[in-house]
């Protein structure tokens, strides 16, 4: 599993703060895999729309939690987060598209 070899890699903790991922490793209940140093944000209408998820973000634990939070999106495969300090504020999109259509899923 790709997914595990690049979080489990002592450097990808270390180098970065944000990892997107796309069509992650997602077991039966809905859950994908990652080291403690992170922390997982999906899409967030996973558990309400029927097709799984495609796309998460991994937030570093370094990474204040009052610096950031994940913003609503209609969509289970897109994920938005909201970050905010002396730069202002940012958005970071995560969201995956097969290649075969030009619009995201819809709700």
């Amino acid at each position: 599993m790709a997914q595990h070899c690049i979080l489990s890699r002592p450097f990808t903790a270390k180098a970065f703060d944000i990892v997107t991922l796309q069509e992650p490793y997602i077991d039966r209940l809905r859950n994908t895999k990652a080291t403690p140093d992170w922390n997982i944000v999906y899409p967030t209408h996973r558990y309400t729309h029927q097709s799984q998820s495609r796309a998460i973000m991994l937030i570093h634990k370094r990474i204040n939690m009052n610096n950031w939070r994940q913003l609503p999106f209609p969509s289970p495969d897109v994920v938005v987060i909201q970050m905010t300090g002396e730069f202002r504020k940012i958005t970071i999109f995560n969201l995956y598209n097969d290649s075969t259509k030009r619009e995201v899923s819809p709700p």
